[in-house]
């Protein structure tokens, strides 16, 4: 979407007032009795985040998607495994299922199996992963003729971290890969004239618990003797020896010393390199990373080989869009009731190509004193403040609203003093937006440590209208995934009723006009078709709004225990 025309659209004066519209309650299945039918979504991931597509399924295979109704403490299973085969190109499927009478977690395994006939059990067609029990997946005695087959090795996974009772509403769940996917390749053509590779021992992490992340041994060693995997003959392919998916397991940052992976190299003419291994300590695993790793020999007749990895590999850890703010300050890669916001924006530079500083944030501004520290990011509400009228109908007291843009073409992130300015304008006043919905929205989402973010804030005309499109699309801009599943996991919605609303932005132009969006949706039992239209409207005293506060994300910032 390109800036210049959003805002010359928003900047034309439409001469719009606000009306009012009849509210309308999103229904839902929480008045229901136990013991009846419960629904689930699951969102598949995506294959590609720049294509944003879904998962290409081998020809030949079938992906399927096994749920496992799990006791609250997440040890013991509850009933059978419910299995569904996701069709190619689909990105959400729906797993509708009797409630249990005992609180309960959801627990969800997907994978490539072969395509099984009418007469075999889809749920018992395990191919490279033995799915007996989802706290311990293992490897098959086939995986080693599997494992190196493309992506057929690719997998999914996700857990409910909150038990759910009776017929509790659950909100969607999206899969994620519990893999580093590693390709391996010749660095120095040092092995330049090797065409094909034998994997003699490849000890991958094995013992995969679904609701844990952990695992708990190595194929071919100690309790797993039994499943040792190793390949028939692969071709070499322009320098690149072999890819393997790897569980990226929680409690283990690498393959480790002593688990080598064994391999041989052959020639057209048969001659080999002799039996060679990589470092299982050089092999660093983080989940749902693909990574290309060099191979480097150590010394001359050394059969120990180095992985060298490349720079800016993804640090689980690290804050990333899609993620949640909690509201002790610190963020969550999963939701929780304790999540508030969701972060939509990071950046490198302090703020400076959004229009921000963190001088903007003084003591007086902010609360706290954050001109010291590094903008490294931003999030909007999970929640909203309710859709109220600037001054009541009854009160027509004057209102002097100061400018403070004159170029709405140009992106700025700097709203902090521009809400606090609007704010104070109608502090006093008999404005149900600001003295009662705004307190009733801090209050409900107060933020105990503010160390590292920003108090909540109106956000500007272009943070309102960026964060929209994250999450809805506009034009030709997609949605963005992360955003987007974060917000549906999180159960949000963009506003309670049908019809128009009208969100508050923090821009003002001359003659108290306001740049802002415009929601409208038909249904809000479904939260797919909202639509949003920037639009610059007249301000009266009668105007209603509503508004998603939003927040401005500190350096120092601390993944929540």
């Amino acid at each position: 979407m390109k800036k210049n025309f959003l805002f010359a659209v928003m900047a034309f004066f439409m001469g719009l007032i606000a009306t009012s519209c009849s509210q309308d309650e999103i229904i839902s299945s929480k008045d229901q009795t136990g013991g009846g039918a419960i629904s689930i979504d699951v969102n598949i991931p995506v294959n590609n985040p720049v294509t944003r597509a879904v998962p290409n399924i081998p020809e030949g295979y079938t992906l399927r998607c096994i749920l496992q109704l799990m006791k609250s403490d997440g040890n013991d299973a509850i009933g059978d495994k419910i299995v569904q085969e996701v069709p190619a190109g689909i990105e959400k499927i729906t797993f509708t299922f009797n409630a249990p009478d005992e609180a309960y977690k959801c627990a969800f395994w997907a994978d490539y199996v072969k395509k099984p006939t009418e007469e075999q059990d889809l749920a018992a067609a395990d191919n490279i992963y033995n799915t007996a029990d989802l706290k311990a997946i293992g490897y098959t005695a086939n995986a080693g003729n599997e494992m190196f087959n493309g992506d057929v090795a690719d997998a999914f996974y996700a857990c409910s971290l909150a038990p759910a009772t009776g017929n509790e509403t659950l909100p969607s769940i999206t899969l994620k890969r519990p893999f580093t996917k590693i390709t391996f390749k010749d660095g120095q053509s040092a092995y330049t004239g090797y065409t094909k590779i034998t994997i003699k021992d490849l000890p991958a992490p094995t013992g995969f618990n679904v609701m844990s992340g952990e695992t708990a041994g190595y194929a071919g060693k100690d309790a797993y003797t039994n499943s040792k995997i190793s390949s028939s003959e692969l071709a070499v392919e322009s320098g690149k020896w072999f890819s393997v998916y790897l569980f990226a397991s929680s409690n283990k940052e690498n393959l480790g010393e002593g688990n080598d992976i064994v391999f041989e190299l052959k020639k057209e003419n048969d001659e080999t390199s002799g039996e060679l291994k990589l470092n299982g300590a050089s092999i660093t695993l983080t989940e749902n990373v693909e990574v290309e790793a060099t191979v480097e020999p150590k010394k001359d007749n050394d059969t120990s080989i180095d992985v060298i990895f490349p720079d800016g590999m993804v640090d689980p850890n690290a804050l990333a869009v899609g993620d949640y703010i909690l509201k002790d300050g610190t963020f969550s890669k999963t939701y929780s009731d304790q999540a508030v916001a969701i972060v939509w924006k990071l950046v490198t530079d302090g703020g400076e190509a959004v229009g921000d500083a963190a001088d903007n944030y003084t003591a007086e501004a902010n609360g706290t004193d954050m001109t010291s520290k590094k903008i490294t990011g931003y999030a909007f509400s999970i929640g909203y403040v309710n859709r109220s009228y600037i001054v009541n109908k009854e009160n027509t007291e004057e209102y002097t609203l100061v400018a403070n843009t004159t170029d709405l073409t140009t992106t700025n992130y700097a709203a902090l003093q521009k809400s606090n300015n609007i704010i104070s304008t109608f502090t006093g006043k008999t404005s149900v937006l600001f003295n009662t919905a705004y307190l009733t929205f801090i209050t409900n989402n107060t933020i105990s440590s503010n160390d590292n973010i920003s108090k909540w804030y109106i956000p500007s005309c272009n943070q309102l209208s960026d964060f929209h499109t994250a999450i809805l699309g506009y034009g030709d801009t997609p949605a963005n995934k992360a955003i987007s599943g974060a917000f549906t996991a999180a159960n949000a919605t963009i506003i309670n009723r049908t019809g128009e609303t009208y969100f508050m932005s923090s821009t003002l132009s001359a003659d108290n006009t306001m740049p802002c969006i415009v929601t409208k949706t038909e249904d809000t039992t479904d939260k797919t078709p909202f639509i949003f239209t920037p639009k610059t409207i007249q301000l009266k005293s009668d105007t209603q709004f509503a508004i998603r506060p939003v927040l401005t994300i500190f350096e120092g910032i601390s993944k929540a225990q």
